[in-house]
């Protein structure tokens, strides 16, 4: 037992120090926090805000702009005009959308990616944060939370049957009958494609898509070109949510998946800049909702007293 415990304690303490290589010491949590105006925001909102997550069955990142579908989605190519997302989301709710990965893991033509994780989200919310801008405050850098989260699905997925065994089967029709198999080479060609247009939504060149490295290199780092982006993560309550089934363990560890609407009146609370937080309170009461808006880095200084074992413990069953 003794044992166990100084292995978690191990683990936790090297963890931390990488979070530190990636992002220098926590220092900047004591310079924003020395702001006596913010100080006093954070100490007045953190128990409201506790339990805010603690309501909130699930989790989204997303952005307030994206650039408008061509077609049916961006996958079908964007035009320059842009979408103001989160009056989308607030009055029509969270549509599902077409998906790199549906085809594998959902078999649902389009879908909307969950998460229990603030952080998970966080990591893809980041994406839709204009290029010139940073947060005030965020707890370690996304490259360390993705490298993390990704190492731990890919060691999962090498010991996951179903996708060891459709990875080994693909790659032995590839080698000994590479004339026979043309649904394999249309399908990778189709991710190809799929893969490039994957940042369209968010940003207007494809160049951060154009291989696999790249898309890991943009999870790490990616940000919008769109004017006056910023992130949003959406909490939400777990009634009217109907999960699809996920083929394989090492993603719906971490992800999950509906092909259902979910409604603004699902939504538990708003994440958002902190420089955003005042307008964004404006537009939802402009809309006649009740939605809690909060800075993401209030929950990044919540998530500061977390340990990382907490932040990204896998979801249960």
């Amino acid at each position: 037992m003794l044992i166990g415990q100084d292995l978690e304690v191990a683990k936790e303490l090297f963890l931390k120090s990488r979070l530190a290589l990636f992002h220098p010491g926590d220092g900047d949590k004591e310079i924003f926090l020395g702001d006596p105006e913010i100080r006093k925001q954070f100490e007045s909102q953190c128990a409201g805000i506790k339990k805010l997550l603690g309501q909130s069955a699930y989790f989204h990142g997303t952005g307030a702009f994206h650039y408008k579908n061509l077609g049916a989605s961006k996958y079908d190519g964007t035009t320059d005009e842009i979408n103001d997302s989160l009056r989308s989301f607030l009055t029509n709710g969270i549509v599902p959308q077409f998906d790199l990965f549906n085809e594998e893991w959902t078999k649902a033509g389009r879908s909307i990616s969950l998460t229990k994780l603030p952080i998970y989200a966080r990591i893809y919310a980041s994406l839709y944060l204009n290029e010139n801008e940073k947060l005030d405050y965020e707890y370690g850098s996304r490259a360390f939370w993705w490298r993390l989260l990704l190492t731990r699905m890919v060691v999962q997925g090498v010991t996951d049957p179903d996708l060891m065994t459709k990875a080994f089967m693909d790659r032995a029709k590839r080698i000994f009958n590479p004339k026979g198999c043309p649904d394999i080479v249309q399908r990778k060609k189709r991710k190809h494609q799929q893969s490039r247009a994957w940042t369209s939504g968010f940003r207007k060149d494809d160049q951060a898509a154009d291989s696999p490295l790249h898309v890991f290199r943009t999870m790490e780092t990616g940000k919008s070109d769109i004017p006056g982006n910023f992130p949003v993560i959406i909490g939400m309550r777990s009634e009217g949510v109907l999960l699809l089934p996920i083929k394989y363990e090492a993603v719906k560890s971490y992800e999950y998946r509906t092909d259902r609407v979910i409604d603004p009146a699902n939504f538990t609370h708003l994440q958002v800049p902190i420089n955003k937080v005042e307008e964004v309170r404006k537009r939802v009461k402009e809309l006649g909702l009740q939605i809690p808006v909060v800075p993401i880095e209030f929950v990044e200084i919540i998530n500061s007293d977390t340990s990382i074992k907490q932040l990204t413990a896998p979801h249960e069953e």
